[in-house]
């Protein structure tokens, strides 16, 4: 039976160098995410800023499975790949979050850090940090003492846009 998973898994999965050639045949970049949970979150990202980018979790590529050491590893595994056909560089990205690692290892941290193509979130669990204009009204009125008549829309949409526009900068 073992056989026969493994013999179906590989047909169903696409294999990293299969997603690189589709994005260079679409001009479609692929980025990388740890999880399938993960894939809403960065799609409605990309929807926002307009910009078409195919999300795909690590497990649903032939060999990896989930989680953020497997997006290092994928990254890894596609180095000399993105060194000898540079084009790739726009085409590939990988995204992890912060860890506890980060901070206990920098061994472990200066590694990562020298990937081509994988960009390490500021924080733990990003996708949890979700960006709303409601949000940002409910943090201002829960830290500061300004009230309703002085909160106008005008200076939400401002932080709002500010926001955004530093998370399409990373990208």
């Amino acid at each position: 039976m073992a056989n026969t998973t493994n013999l179906l898994t590989s047909l169903t999965l696409p294999t990293i160098n299969n997603l690189l050639a589709n994005a260079v045949i679409t001009h479609r970049p692929v980025i990388v995410v740890e999880g399938k949970d993960d894939i809403q979150f960065y799609d409605t990202i990309c929807e926002r800023i307009e910009r078409d980018f195919k999300i795909v979790a690590v497990e649903n590529i032939y060999g990896y499975t989930e989680g953020c050491d497997k997006v290092i590893d994928l990254t890894f595994d596609i180095q000399n790949t993105l060194l000898s056909q540079s084009h790739l560089q726009k085409l590939y990205l990988g995204i992890i979050d912060k860890d506890a690692r980060n901070y206990r290892d920098i061994n472990y941290f200066n590694t990562i850090n020298g990937y081509l193509n994988l960009f390490v979130l500021n924080y733990y669990s990003y996708e949890s940090h979700y960006i709303t204009r409601e949000n940002i009204r409910k943090i201002i009125k829960q830290f500061t003492s300004i009230n309703n008549d002085l909160l106008g829309e005008v200076i939400i949409e401002n932080i709002y846009n500010e926001l955004t526009s530093s998370i399409v900068d990373i990208l």
